[in-house]
């Protein structure tokens, strides 16, 4: 289950010093609790920066409110608030041309959350957000690599291989100079690059680009942030796929002491992957009756944590392996009880896909 990841900039601590005034030590206080995943607390000092600027009629203030608050919401992944908190946003900047780098971040940071659940909106967001670059020659290293990034992300999504491959290289020659080892995307890059690599069977290229990623992501998070946890579970995927099954456990074992806290449903869902990639590389060895623990565990979290959460097919993908191998140890039983319950999963999928094409 190699990850791609959506990133997205930081829009808060991107801008915030264009605007020094009161609420900075708000905002800043605000930003320290997200970096440090007190999100329900970020929320409330996020809402208390919105409501000031509201009070003054400081636009710009109200824009980097939502704006902000679209940051923590994707970070929570709660997408549907995150884009509404994004379009706020975007439609306070409209025509504001003084604020055309902070409108063009939104409306990246919009195309990243589309790039869930609609990729022809998270198209149009992203060419906004390039046209507004090139109107007025705004000069972001970052935020030139993120375009990139979510560019190929949506190409990758859809099957564009070789588009998705094009843009990652192009964003990685982005020069960043002094945020080399801070606040570059670099990792987030390099650990999509691997994924291309890895899914066309350069596993070479791809273990290079993972470790690069995880050098990077290191060097910016520390050693053990729940955002390694996505290259660490990609590296122990390539590693069991490769029959490099002790270096595969090792790279999990990591992952499991970073996200076994599990105090979000992002570290949660990270916690739901590992345990899912060590099962497959138990599969591989034979070791059925451990793959089954793993697999018991992973399920009773994907139940928990349904729709953008853990999207329907990582759900099923989990049940079932969990009921081939439940069947593979003589236990019928539990396994059509697994079985069924892929089916009503599909089943529901399946309805809401069509009420959506009928509302549209």
């Amino acid at each position: 289950m190699p990850r791609i990841i959506i990133a997205f900039v930081l829009f808060a601590g991107a801008i915030a010093s264009a605007q020094e005034n009161d609420s900075t030590g708000i905002r800043e206080a605000g930003l320290s609790e997200y970096r440090a995943g007190h999100y329900a607390q970020a929320e409330g000092l996020l809402r208390q920066l919105l409501a000031m600027a509201m009070k003054l009629n400081d636009q710009y203030g109200v824009a980097l409110g939502y704006a902000a608050l679209g940051d923590l919401y994707q970070a929570m992944m709660r997408f549907r608030e995150a884009e509404l908190s994004y379009r706020k946003g975007i439609s306070t900047l409209t025509r504001q041309p003084e604020h055309a780098h902070a409108l063009a971040i939104i409306w990246r940071n919009l195309a990243a959350v589309l790039s869930t659940t609609d990729y022809r909106d998270a198209f149009a967001a992203i060419k906004e957000s390039s046209k507004l670059v090139k109107a007025y020659r705004l000069q972001d290293p970052v935020l030139n690599a993120e375009i990139l990034n979510t560019l190929g992300i949506l190409y990758f999504e859809q099957g564009r291989i070789d588009k998705a491959k094009s843009c990652f290289l192009h964003a990685l020659e982005v020069r960043f100079l002094q945020l080399d080892g801070q606040e570059s995307p670099r990792w987030e890059i390099l650990n999509n690059l691997g994924r291309i690599y890895h899914g066309t069977g350069q596993y070479s290229k791809a273990e290079d680009a993972y470790k690069r990623a995880l050098r990077f992501a290191e060097t910016r998070f520390g050693s053990s942030h729940v955002m390694l946890t996505v290259t660490l579970n990609n590296l122990a995927w390539l590693y069991a796929e490769t029959g490099r099954y002790q270096q595969a456990e090792e790279y999990m074992q990591r992952s499991f002491a970073i996200v076994e806290r599990r105090k979000s449903p992002f570290e949660e869902r990270q916690f739901m992957e590992a345990l899912y990639t060590l099962a497959k590389t138990y599969l591989r060895q034979n070791r059925q009756a451990e793959a089954a623990r793993l697999l018991s565990r992973a399920a009773e979290i994907a139940r928990r944590n349904p729709g953008q959460m853990t999207p329907a097919a990582q759900i099923v993908q989990v049940l079932e392996t969990y009921s081939r191998v439940l069947k593979d140890l003589l236990n019928p039983v539990e396994a059509e009880r697994v079985d069924a319950e892929v089916r009503r999963i599909r089943a529901s999928a399946l309805f809401t896909v069509r009420a959506t094409v009928s509302e549209k």
